[in-house]
């Protein structure tokens, strides 16, 4: 018995694949080009037990990969349109006069000015009534 024949089906070998053709299959990569070079990687597949942990366990990791790259892409499509948002009302904004800036401030104040009215209105409510509850 020589060293390579004890070493061949040991490790794959095309004698061990056709020894148990059902339960051994060769996946050939593709070199980057996308022909088959003779650099190559060659790996063995158990297609018999494809339910073992490992199998699960990749399986599951592929799924949580493609959760990833879609919610990649769905942050990149979100981000490049609030970058498009930005863009449109800066140059909205360049293109108006001082009389238009003067009066977003006043509406601005005025809005400010109801908020803290009906803010202080309603805290005099409540102390009003917090007080009665107190005792």
């Amino acid at each position: 018995m020589s060293a390579s024949s004890s070493v061949g089906p040991a490790l794959g070998t095309s004698a061990a694949c056709a020894a148990d053709p059902a339960e051994n299959a060769i996946a050939i990569a593709p070199a980057a080009g996308g022909d088959i070079a003779p650099s190559a990687e060659v790996a063995i597949v158990d297609t018999a037990d494809s339910k073992t942990p490992l199998m699960e366990s990749i399986r599951i990791l592929k799924e949580q990969q493609k959760k990833m790259k879609d919610e990649k892409t769905r942050i990149q499509k979100e981000l490049r349109n609030a970058e498009k948002r930005r863009r449109r009302l800066k140059k909205r904004a360049r293109q108006l006069t001082e009389d238009d800036l003067v009066e977003v401030l006043q509406m601005r104040r005025t809005v400010e000015e109801i908020a803290h009215t009906t803010a202080v209105e309603g805290g005099h409510s409540e102390s009003s009534s917090g007080s009665s509850t107190k005792d």
